[in-house]
C-alpha cells in the first residue's frame, strides 16, 4: 500500500487541517454543477494544495501528471492533479493513474462494494485506491490526489 494516514507527517496532517479550515472559514466555490457538486478553489487553497502535492511525494511515489477524473451525477467531468470537492450526492472516482489518495475532509462518506453482499466500505483518513470506485455520500468534501511510482 502507497499510503495511510499514519505515514503522513506532520507538515501534511497540518496542511490538511488547514485545507479543512480554508473550505469552512471562507470557501471559493470554483466549477460548479447544480445537483451534482462543485469543486473549492482561490489563491489560498491552491497554495495549501500545491504543499500538500509536494508533502506527499515520497521515495516510492510522487504526485502524478495524470489527470484526476471524478464523475458526479449528471455524467461530469474534471480533470486536476490534486482536487478539494464538495459532492452532493457521492460520486465516481476514476483512477486513470492507477494510484489514488482519497481523504474525507467533511460529511460522512463510504465506497461501494460492487458485486458483494457486505455493507459498503467507510473511507478512511486516508483511502488508497488502485481502482475505480463508487463514493456514496451527501454533501461530503474530500481531497483527491493522484500519484505514479518513481521509477
Amino acid at each position: 500500500m502507497a499510503y495511510s494516514a499514519r505515514d503522513f507527517t506532520d507538515t501534511a496532517k497540518t496542511l490538511i487541517e488547514e485545507i479543512r479550515y480554508i473550505i469552512q472559514k471562507d470557501p471559493v466555490i470554483g466549477e460548479s454543477k447544480p445537483g451534482s457538486g462543485y469543486e473549492f478553489s482561490g489563491k489560498e487553497l491552491s497554495s495549501r494544495t500545491t504543499q500538500l502535492e509536494q508533502e506527499l511525494s515520497n521515495e516510492d511515489y510522487i504526485v502524478s501528471t495524470a489527470s484526476i477524473i471524478y464523475s458526479v451525477s449528471l455524467n461530469v467531468t474534471q480533470a486536476s492533479r490534486c482536487k478539494v470537492l464538495h459532492l452532493d450526492h457521492g460520486g465516481n472516482i476514476h483512477n486513470r493513474s492507477g494510484h489514488l489518495l482519497v481523504m474525507p475532509l467533511n460529511g460522512s462518506a463510504a465506497f461501494e462494494r460492487v458485486g458483494s453482499s457486505q455493507s459498503d466500505e467507510p473511507l478512511r483518513p486516508c483511502h488508497y485506491l488502485t481502482e475505480t470506485r463508487r463514493l456514496r455520500g451527501e454533501n461530503i468534501d474530500v481531497i483527491i490526489v493522484a500519484l505514479e511510482k518513481r521509477e
